[in-house]
């Protein structure tokens, strides 16, 4: 996962991204990511680079569970929930 991770680290807008296992379920990961506008992150869920991503995940993945996007402003007074469904648990 880190190598896949690190390209997406220069993408424009990218402020972090960090990929966590839990350490109690071997089968239980976080994928979490920062970007900078909604236009950003939606710019990058329509690359390549994210289709290479989403393709990983589906290869490594066992079941299937919901994800969930928040978009916040700077202020944090504008909030979007959105639930999406995700490709999976990383095993």
């Amino acid at each position: 996962m880190g190598r896949l991770l690190g390209p997406i680290k220069n993408v424009k807008g990218c402020r972090n991204i960090r990929f966590y296992l839990d350490a109690a379920d071997e089968n239980s990961s976080l994928l979490l990511s920062e970007w900078e506008t909604e236009s950003d992150l939606n710019r990058y869920l329509r690359s390549n680079d994210f289709a290479i991503l989403r393709g990983a995940i589906r290869v490594l993945s066992v079941t299937s569970t919901d994800s969930k996007a928040l978009v916040t402003s700077e202020n944090n007074r504008d909030l979007i929930t959105s639930n999406a469904p995700s490709e999976g648990l990383v095993r």
